[in-house]
Parts: C-alpha cells; structure tokens; sequence
C-alpha cells in the first residue's frame, strides 16, 4: 500500500488538462494558480487569505469592508456599497469590529457578490475595487503565462465574473476545463496503482 499527497490545485489541473501541460487558476473563496509543464508543477499564489489569495472572493470583501468604514467615518465619499455593507452591521462600526475578530474567509468572500453588484449599477467605489481584483487576477495569469502555460482553466466561484472582464491577451489563453478535481485524483491513483 502507498499514500500519494497532493493539493487540489494540482488534481484539478490534472482533471483540467488530463495528460497534457496547462495551467489552471482558482479563483473562489481563496485563490491559487498551478501550472504543469513537462511534467512538473508550479505554484503561483495560494499561500492564504493573510498572505496572498490575490482575486479571491475573500480578499474582494475584505477590501469593500475597509472601504465601508472608511467611508462610513467620512474620510472617503461614501457609496452604494459603503452604505450597504455599513447596513448589515446597523451603521456601527463597534458591532462590525466585533463581527470582524472571528470571522472566516468566507465570511469576507460573502461580500463579493455584493461588489460585483454595486460596481454593474454604476458604484465608482465598488468599480474600484473590481478593477483592483481584475489586475491581480490578471498578474497571476501573466505569471502563469511566464512559467509555460499556453492554456489556462480558470476555476472557481468568480471565474466567470473575470473572465468577461480580463484583457484579450489572457483571455485567448483561457480554455474550458475538460473535467474536475476528483477526476484527476483519481488519474493520480491510477497511475499510482499502474506505474
């Protein structure tokens, strides 16, 4: 019997691409890229909502959180947003800093569509704070870009809301994913069990 350890990131680019090299990106909750080329894997990001997780969901609304108080104190115009996100807290900044010492990424990450929201009805703050999501989204494609990957999958809960708004240079690279994570687990016993 043997035991084969691998991130899902990997088994999802294998369930991706099947035998063939590419890169994939996911871009939920959290955020990572890996990039197979001649055999061989690389990680691009991934390291964690405190570290890194660029483009995820988690660290979109974190980020409009910051902009809610922010505004809500007045050091910024306020917003759409601002006001919307201050609402879930009844305007206290006392009850969101309470809120905010055990939450989780995905607690952050349930901002996201809120954001995405407010930005397609016309929210310069929210536009923002898209726009910021879709340039770190895009670097990590650049860099996956650089590391070989000629076809790239993105993944996840916001793929398709970067998608349509990512630059043709990277969008050309995008291809659907030919099967999911579980499916190249799966490839990986195989080949495990069949050397």
């Amino acid at each position: 019997a043997s035991v084969t350890i691998r991130s899902d990131a990997v088994t999802a680019c294998i369930g991706a691409h099947g035998d063939d090299d590419g890169g994939l990106l996911i871009v939920g909750t959290g955020s990572q890229g890996i990039v197979r080329r001649k055999g061989r894997f690389q990680r691009v990001g991934g390291w964690g909502f405190m570290l890194s997780d660029h483009g995820s969901a988690a660290v979109l609304g974190h980020a409009a959180a910051r902009h809610a108080l922010v505004a809500h104190e007045g050091a910024v115009a306020d917003s759409l947003l601002s006001r919307r996100i201050m609402r879930r807290f009844g305007n206290s900044p006392r009850k969101m800093l309470t809120w905010s010492r055990t939450t989780t990424p995905g607690d952050w990450g349930a901002f996201s569509p809120l954001v995405f929201a407010c930005a397609e009805s016309g929210d310069a703050a929210a536009q923002r704070l898209v726009d910021d999501a879709v340039g770190d989204v895009a670097r990590l494609l650049d860099r996956m870009v650089a590391l070989g990957a000629l076809r790239i999958a993105l993944v996840g809960g916001l793929a398709a809301r970067y998608a349509e708004r990512l630059p043709r240079r990277l969008t050309r690279r995008l291809v659907p994913a030919k099967r999911d994570a579980l499916a190249g687990a799966i490839d990986l016993a195989r080949a495990a069990a069949h050397p």
